[in-house]
């Protein structure tokens, strides 16, 4: 004959620091994660098998999902990467995908509130119920809730917290409050289980019966402004649902009060609190997380809350100072998101990045950011020409040139400082302009050095009419370079005369350019080019120019001549020089260049 089981939790705590003492060290072994527990139990006769623990815990969002592999994966997209080009210099890359879940965590009590637990035996009748209260993750039961159960029977035991209610055959619960604490939500465990002799340890995973979405707008270098977007469903959603425990099937509500229409909802996004900086940085601006009721927990399959079946709209807002499109999108169709993948408890991030295809702006702040972002305050000084990474530093081109000076001087003798004798090619392997401007200490290596000038170079440098040294002028001219360049740049913004290297970076940046010209080991080398227009066109844009002539480098090949570049677009052609080959202009433009 079977013997009844009560759990009848009576204050009596001298029986309940006698059980904890002998039942601690397995309590501790079985709860990977701090649980609440109810521990006052049923002690008529004193013995073990009349002794119950329910122990709860909380499964993360996503905690169920798997990679491919099995293992669980860090990242889970569920659509490829999808790339719209907008026309407008702006492209959206549209991805969703699982979030990660948050890690387990040792101490994860449950939060406060009032929980149920239901026994229901293998034909579906309810055969028992216990209540109690979780206040800082200690569990009281209600005064005189027990449960009269058998030892050897198999049951399932519901736990469900305030946010279900039960009406005695159902366990009801929706998703009206699309935002909801975290207390809040419809949490419920189910768990089968077998009464046997001793202490039963019956454990409860506690899961969110909604699932979540977030959007997140990626831009970079600066925030998108005032970005709005709309996201709507053509197909109906259920936002009340039941379940019945007896039968353990879900039923979507319909009709009045109900909710059960499509979704309209208007996320707001919030901002990166990400700062300018120099180096380019993805600003991530998310809106809260919306919950809905997951396709699992309706009933009828498809009548929860269909993702990959949602319409996005930007509503207003740029990026970049350009608009962002108010084209509506299909998610399933468009960015290829599953149309069955929102259950509860899952949790999925939209994410749409916004590229802008513009160049790459110097600002008088030191940072960078593309031409739409500038302000009254911070305009652009220069155009990138190599970014800034967390290991090296940037590269930008002055918009406009610093003035002119002397390609060819009129007497021999130690006209330059230096002469650069390690390498041929003036555009490969060369060493920065901001080197030859500004020191010459420790690179002897690299150059041959008049003692006469080592003595007095930086006066050199600053003294532009210096006798005797006309060359000099043209790295002072670009050392003073100031036009639309405030005094208040900062300290590590220093103009200097660029060298091949820095000149060659600009010229990569040039599709039609002759990319022979830069990689050709011939001091004199002529290519044609009929792309000068496309040169000038990168810095009109943003209030810089560009004109037709010859420019100076700061490398060297003698003490006489410095290397210099010809632009001739009146005759489609582009020359490389030594000056000591070059007749045909005694002066040339000096176009200033800066790390950061």
């Amino acid at each position: 004959m079977k013997k009844s089981m009560k759990l009848n939790y009576r204050q009596n705590m001298t029986q309940q620091k006698q059980f904890f003492k002998a039942a601690a060290w397995l309590v501790g072994i079985i709860l990977l994660t701090a649980c609440t527990h109810d521990g006052e139990l049923d002690n008529d006769d004193n013995q073990t098998h009349e002794r119950l623990q329910f122990n709860l815990s909380f499964a993360q969002f996503n905690a169920d999902k798997e990679a491919v592999n099995g293992s669980k994966a860090k990242v889970r997209a569920v659509s490829a990467p999808k790339t719209v080009d907008l026309g407008n210099g702006l492209e959206l890359e549209v991805t969703a995908e699982c979030d990660e879940p948050e890690p387990p965590t040792r101490v994860t009590p449950l939060y406060d509130g009032h929980y149920t637990i239901l026994a229901i035996d293998n034909a579906g009748n309810r055969v028992g119920k216990i209540k109690g209260t979780v206040t800082s993750g200690n569990f009281t039961r209600d005064e005189d809730e027990k449960l009269d159960l058998l030892d050897g029977q198999q049951y399932t035991f519901i736990c469900f917290n305030s946010a279900v209610t039960d009406d005695g055959t159902n366990l009801k619960f929706n998703d009206l409050d699309l935002h909801p604490a975290e207390q809040d939500m419809p949490l419920i465990g189910r768990v089968t289980w077998t009464v046997h002799p001793g202490h039963n340890f019956i454990p409860f995973e506690m899961k969110r019966q909604v699932g979540r979405v977030r959007f997140k707008l990626t831009t970079y270098t600066a925030d998108a402004q005032n970005a709005k977007i709309n996201l709507t469903t053509a197909h109906y959603h259920h936002r009340k649902t039941m379940y019945n425990p007896g039968t353990k099937t879900y039923a979507g509500e319909v009709g009045a009060g109900s909710g059960y229409a499509p979704i309209n909802e208007n996320p707001v996004y919030g901002a990166s609190g990400v700062a300018y900086d120099a180096i380019v940085k993805a600003h991530e601006q998310t809106t809260p997380y919306y919950y809905f009721l997951g396709n699992d927990v309706v009933g009828l399959a498809g009548a929860g809350f269909i993702f990959g079946d949602s319409y996005l709209q930007f509503t207003s807002g740029t990026a970049y100072g350009k608009a962002l499109p108010t084209t509506k999108y299909h998610i399933g169709t468009i960015f290829n998101a599953s149309s069955d993948n929102f259950t509860a408890n899952s949790s999925y991030t939209f994410t749409i990045k916004v590229k802008s295809k513009d160049r790459l702006l110097l600002y008088q702040d030191g940072t960078v950011g593309y031409y739409g972002d500038r302000t009254t305050a911070r305009m652009p000084i220069g155009i990138v020409t190599k970014e800034k990474t967390e290991s090296e530093e940037g590269t930008a081109v002055a918009l406009k040139n610093a003035g002119t000076g002397p390609v060819k001087a009129a007497e021999t003798y130690f006209l330059l400082p230096f002469k650069d004798r390690q390498h041929a090619n003036p555009y490969r392997d060369e060493l920065s302009g901001y080197i030859y401007t500004y020191t010459y200490d420790n690179y002897d290596e690299n150059f041959v050095w008049s003692e006469e000038y080592k003595k007095d170079y930086a006066y050199r440098l600053v003294h532009k009419n210096y006798p005797g040294v006309p060359f000099l002028t043209n790295y002072a001219t670009a050392a003073a370079y100031s036009d639309q360049v405030p005094s208040t740049v900062p300290a590590n913004i220093r103009w200097f005369l660029p060298s091949g290297l820095e000149w060659s970076q600009l010229f990569r940046m040039i599709a039609s350019f002759p990319k022979e010209i830069i990689e050709s080991d011939n001091l004199v080398s002529t290519r044609p080019w009929t792309g000068f227009s496309d040169l000038q066109n990168l810095f009109t844009p943003f209030g810089g120019n560009f004109p037709k002539g010859t420019y100076h480098m700061a490398d060297c090949s003698s003490y006489t001549f410095q290397y210099i570049i010809e632009f001739d677009p009146d005759n489609n052609s582009i020359t490389t020089y030594d000056g000591n080959y070059y007749l045909n202009t005694s002066i040339g433009y000096v176009r200033p260049f800066t790390h950061f």
